[in-house]
C-alpha cells in the first residue's frame, strides 16, 4: 500500500462513458465506463503503464480521486461490500516502442504484463485494467507451503 501513496499518476488519455473494456462477449458490462491512460510514477520515475476501465457510476462517486490517485484504494474503499472478485494474471513479455519510451526502457526490454478485473456479485465487470510494468521494478514473492 505504501506504493499507492507514493504513486504520482500523469493521465495520458480520458474518456468518459464511452469506451468498453476489451472483454470476451460474454463479458457481463455495466453500463458506460471511463477509460484512463495512465503513466505511474514515484519519486519522478515511471515504473508503469496504465490503461483502465472503471464503471461510470463508480467513477462519479470519486472522480477527483480517480483522476489523481491510483485508482485501486479508492475503488476498495467505495466497493468492498459489493465486491465478489478481484483476480490478476501476469504474464511476462518485451516493452515496445511507444511503452519503452514512456517508462524510460530501451526497446524490448522485459516488463510484467498484469491484467487485473474486478466484478460484482452479480458478475458485472466493475473495473478492468492492462499495466505494463518495469521488470526491473517487479519482484515476485510466495510462500510455498511445506
Amino acid at each position: 500500500s505504501r506504493m499507492y501513496e507514493t504513486t504520482t499518476p500523469e493521465i495520458l488519455t480520458i474518456r468518459e462513458g464511452t469506451a468498453a473494456p476489451p472483454l470476451p462477449a460474454d463479458a457481463k458490462l455495466g453500463d458506460g465506463y471511463v477509460y484512463m491512460r495512465r503513466l505511474h510514477s514515484t519519486e519522478g520515475q515511471p515504473y508503469s503503464l496504465i490503461e483502465l476501465y472503471l464503471l461510470d457510476s463508480l467513477f462519479q462517486q470519486a472522480p477527483d480521486e480517480f483522476r489523481n490517485k491510483a485508482a485501486i484504494p479508492t475503488l476498495l474503499r467505495l466497493l468492498r461490500p459489493k465486491l465478489k472478485d478481484a483476480h490478476q494474471t501476469m504474464t511476462i513479455g518485451s516493452a515496445d516502442a511507444e511503452t519503452a519510451h514512456l517508462l524510460r526502457l530501451s526497446a524490448g526490454a522485459p516488463v510484467a504484463n498484469v491484467e487485473r478485473i474486478f466484478r460484482d456479485r452479480k458478475g458485472v465487470v466493475l473495473y478492468y485494467a492492462r499495466v505494463v510494468y518495469r521488470g526491473d521494478w517487479v519482484r515476485w514473492e510466495i510462500d510455498l507451503e511445506t
